[in-house]
């Protein structure tokens, strides 16, 4: 069956399950954060960093996954990887790395496709912050300016 028709899951072109607007748009309606923490983080700065006039070139890795909890609960890890390069010799001047835990309760029973739309939407945004904020702390306890991650941006899976 397809969207078309009202059902929960539909197929793309490849034949492979998908999720409607309207499972997605149920499962945030009843979502609910009841816990987010860091489960391990850790950064490493090079004493070069205090030598360069300006900031590095940044680059951030996200990987996702969630567990199922039990009753309407599921965990969602997010693992934040950021390089922080020289410009010109793009060697490695920083090393962040967070995981961050959201435990969340909603109506709608997670699964592995409508994971893909949630990571990139619910989980970036009530996750991000976390990262922004630690690395923030962590270049002013390195002696360093602080760094400014930019706002999390993202469009709604309908507008992808």
């Amino acid at each position: 069956m397809n969207a078309k028709t009202g059902d929960e899951v539909a197929a793309d072109r490849k034949g492979e399950p998908r999720v409607t607007q309207r499972r997605f748009n149920r499962l945030i309606a009843g979502l609910k954060l009841v816990e987010i923490y860091f489960r391990k983080a850790s950064f490493r700065f090079s004493p070069e960093l205090r030598d360069h006039d300006e900031p590095p070139r940044l680059s951030v890795a996200t990987e996702s996954s969630f567990s199922p909890l039990g009753g309407d609960a599921f965990e969602a890890v997010q693992l934040f990887t950021l390089k922080g390069r020289a410009r010109g010799s793009g060697r490695i001047l920083a090393s962040i790395t967070c995981e961050v835990v959201a435990v969340y309760e909603t109506r709608v029973q997670m699964s592995p496709e409508l994971f893909e739309p949630f990571k990139e939407t619910a989980l970036l945004v009530n996750t991000w912050p976390y990262l922004r904020e630690f690395v923030q702390s962590c270049t002013l306890r390195a002696g360093l300016p602080p760094l400014v991650l930019p706002l999390a941006k993202f469009l709604p899976p309908s507008e992808q």
